[in-house]
C-alpha cells in the first residue's frame, strides 16, 4: 500500500501571503496557475503509472478542486473528510503578517 499526501495547488491566498483556514473565502480559491498545477498532478500519477484505489479530500472547495483536475479522470469517487479540513485561524483568517502586527500586536508576538 502506498500513502500519498497532496496539498492544494496554489490559491489567491497565497500570492496574496494571508493566512489561510478553515473557512472558504473566495481569495482562497484556485489560481489558474493552481489549476495547472493540480493537472500536472494527473499527468505525475499517470507518468508513474499510479492509479490510485481512493481519492480522499478536505471539503474545501481548494483541496476538492485540486482533487478533482488532478484525478477526476480515473472515474474514482474523490471523498470528503471534514478530519483532513484545515484547522481556523481565528483573528488572523485572510489577513497578511503585517496586517496582524497592526492590528493584533500582543497575539503576534505570542507567535
Amino acid at each position: 500500500m502506498k500513502l500519498i499526501l497532496v496539498r492544494h495547488g496554489e490559491t489567491h491566498a497565497n500570492l496574496a501571503m494571508r493566512w489561510s483556514g478553515s473557512k472558504d473565502l473566495e481569495i482562497k480559491n484556485l489560481t489558474e496557475n493552481g489549476r495547472e498545477q493540480a493537472g500536472k498532478l494527473g499527468r505525475w500519477f499517470k507518468e508513474r503509472r499510479l492509479i490510485p484505489t481512493h481519492v480522499y479530500s478536505s471539503p474545501q472547495k481548494r483541496a476538492k478542486d485540486t482533487a478533482e483536475l488532478g484525478g477526476g479522470h480515473w472515474g474514482i469517487p474523490i471523498m470528503e473528510m471534514e478530519d483532513l479540513k484545515e484547522t481556523g485561524a481565528g483573528i488572523f483568517e485572510g489577513l497578511t503578517w503585517q496586517e496582524i502586527e497592526e492590528c493584533h500586536p500582543q497575539e503576534a508576538d505570542k507567535i
